[in-house]
């Protein structure tokens, strides 16, 4: 009979897996960060020039 490769807590096959996982998920969260705007949403009208981002002061105000 033979053993099978991929036995629970076999630590040969489970120790580089969760490294590679760690790593994936690290690379995905800094992806994600990246991606996020920095716009706020806040527009002023300005006759002339119409609507133009301003940017937010305290608390978003």
């Amino acid at each position: 009979m033979l053993q099978q490769a991929c036995v629970g807590g076999n630590d040969v096959y489970t120790e580089p897996m969760s490294k590679m996982i760690l790593i994936a998920v690290g690379a995905l969260l800094l992806i994600a960060a990246g991606c996020q705007s920095t716009d706020t949403g806040h527009r002023e009208f300005i006759p002339g020039k119409g609507w133009v981002p301003v940017k937010a002061g305290l608390l978003g105000r």
